[in-house]
């Protein structure tokens, strides 16, 4: 058999984007032209090192619509597009349906106090991760002091 039959099993498979749908919030498939989304991201207006966060409205240009094997919401400015993921991943279609997208370029959603919610979230989540990593390095070091030698 030709090794290319099983080429697919081990391909990388492109994700569609992670979202999630903020109780009272307008859907991404209800945005329409000229509407405002929420972007937050790191930038310099509370810090000169460039660690605070502030929040950028995005126009939008082109509400949801598939594109070059992509579903994607087109914005004004340096950002042009938000991917939501591959038109052959029914997940990403189903991204229309919520309200927030996480992303490498922030978060952003269509409401703003949805996206700093959102945020709050992440960083709790990742404090907690950090409390457990601390709690288990901690145990190894007293079961290691532990041992007569």
């Amino acid at each position: 058999m030709s090794s290319s039959l099983f080429y697919d099993c081990y391909a990388s498979y492109e994700m569609p984007a992670k979202t999630e749908y903020f109780d009272g919030d307008k859907k991404f498939s209800d945005i329409a032209e000229n509407d405002i989304l929420y972007r937050l991201c790191t930038g310099s207006k509370h810090d000169t090192n460039g660690y605070g966060y502030i929040i950028q409205e995005l126009k939008v240009t082109k509400p949801f619509h598939s594109a070059h094997g992509h579903y994607y919401i087109s914005v004004e400015g340096k950002l042009h597009a938000i991917n939501f993921g591959p038109t052959d991943c029914i997940n990403s279609k189903e991204n229309e349906k919520d309200s927030v997208i996480y992303s490498n370029d922030g978060i952003i959603g269509t409401n703003k106090n949805s996206v700093i919610v959102a945020k709050r979230h992440q960083i709790d989540k990742e404090i907690e991760n950090v409390k457990n990593q601390l709690a288990r390095l901690e145990y190894e070091l007293n079961d290691l002091n532990s041992i007569e030698v």
